[in-house]
């Protein structure tokens, strides 16, 4: 192993797989740290997908997978949500721009807005952005008005881009930055590059940041979050990881196969 570690964050899109398909020594890593009861979470940027669909869809490429493995942009969302308005947060009306893992996360404990504005409903508190990829130009305006008519503005993450099977795509960043320019306010961001999201995640394994290993492919969001946090980083190389600029990891590898030596 690279270094002795009690737990490892591992980002999926474009580290363990593309689209659907696993990257060379994934499955067999990810194996590895199963069999050896080394911990470990899917850690993720994606709020679209709950822990379970992100598990099935990881079980569907091979990976050894359950819910309790993952840990998305929106569980911290959740998670950050509670701990600022308490458990029953229900008199909180969140706006959210998203897909179903930000929206099953929020809903147990918040009022979810109506997508479309309705005079009878109660005033919405917060807006949260994700990614959508049925966003509308109305989606955006709902959101819009209700920051300038005093919600607070949150956002799972600022990807610019993110893997499919067809390459390359527009992340939740891209619509963050929409509403952000049209409001001309920053988002409170949970996700990564935050370090909240290393912190959160290392609560949820009982270890502390400098006992985990971060592996992702982003420099700016996965190794900028773990350096941010204290943890040790290491890169895969991919496209994303060519210009490193300050973001300059503890280890690069070119082969999840690299971390078994």
């Amino acid at each position: 192993m690279i270094k002795e570690t009690k737990a490892y964050l591992i980002d999926l899109d474009g580290t363990l797989f593309r689209g659907h398909t696993p990257l060379e020594g994934a499955i067999e890593w990810i194996t590895y740290l199963k069999q050896n009861h080394i911990p470990f979470l899917y850690w993720t940027n994606n709020s679209t997908r709950t822990p379970q669909a992100l598990s099935n869809h990881l079980q569907s490429m091979g990976f050894m997978a359950t819910p309790d493995d993952v840990y998305t942009s929106s569980l911290a969302m959740r998670d950050h949500l509670v701990q600022r308005y308490g458990t029953d947060g229900k008199k909180q009306v969140v706006y959210v721009i998203g897909e179903e893992g930000i929206n099953d996360a929020l809903q147990v404990n918040f009022t979810i807005s109506a997508q479309e504005m309705n005079s009878k409903e109660e005033k919405t508190s917060l807006v949260v952005v994700g990614l959508d990829r049925s966003v509308t130009y109305k989606k955006v305006q709902r959101a819009v008005q209700a920051i300038l008519n005093g919600a607070t503005f949150y956002a799972t993450n600022p990807d610019r881009l993110l893997w499919t099977d067809e390459g390359l795509a527009p992340g939740a960043g891209s619509i963050v930055a929409w509403v952000a320019y049209a409001v001309d306010r920053a988002p409170i961001m949970l996700g990564k590059p935050e370090p909240s999201f290393v912190h959160q995640a290392c609560q949820r394994l009982g270890v502390k940041a400098s006992d985990t290993i971060v592996v992702g492919d982003n420099p700016r969001t996965d190794i900028r979050a773990g350096k941010a946090a204290g943890a040790y980083t290491v890169l895969l190389r991919s496209t994303l990881s060519q210009d490193l600029g300050d973001d300059i990891p503890d280890k690069t590898v070119d082969s999840l196969f690299e971390l078994f030596a």
